[in-house]
């Protein structure tokens, strides 16, 4: 396996982080939207992550100029990671509460550690190979 270069790893990084916020922004519209139309907050919560989180992917495999013919495993191992990058911001999140009972910085330590797993499990899944 070749090295990737530490400018090109904060690039990746720096792309990936961009197309999160656009997935944020596409994601709070949708929730917004939705409670307009169909006041349910537990629909609204997941059409948003739905939309968000396929919005993320769709600027990220553009922002990374990623190619078609990877597309499906790109799409699922994405996702993979993205379910487990959210499960160990919500565990990073709740344990931040209990200890520092600060709800601002727990949601930024759980987005820290969120987008960090994320991006490592994403980086390093994409790059397994069982050649």
């Amino acid at each position: 396996m070749e090295k990737t270069s530490r400018l090109a790893v904060f690039k990746s990084f720096v792309l990936f982080n961009l197309a999160a916020f656009v997935g944020f922004a596409l994601g709070t519209v949708s929730f917004t939207a939705s409670m307009f139309v169909y006041p349910n907050p537990t629909f609204a919560w997941l059409f948003a992550n739905a939309v968000g989180g396929l919005s993320h992917f769709g600027a990220n495999y553009v922002m990374q100029r990623q190619t078609k013919d990877k597309i499906v495993k790109n799409f699922v191992v994405f996702n993979a990671t993205g379910i487990v990058g959210f499960l160990v911001s919500s565990a990073m999140f709740a344990a931040a509460i209990l200890l520092i009972k600060d709800s601002t910085a727990s949601w930024l330590l759980g987005c820290l550690v969120g987008t960090l797993s994320h991006y490592v499990l994403n980086d390093r899944a994409m790059k397994f190979s069982f050649k």
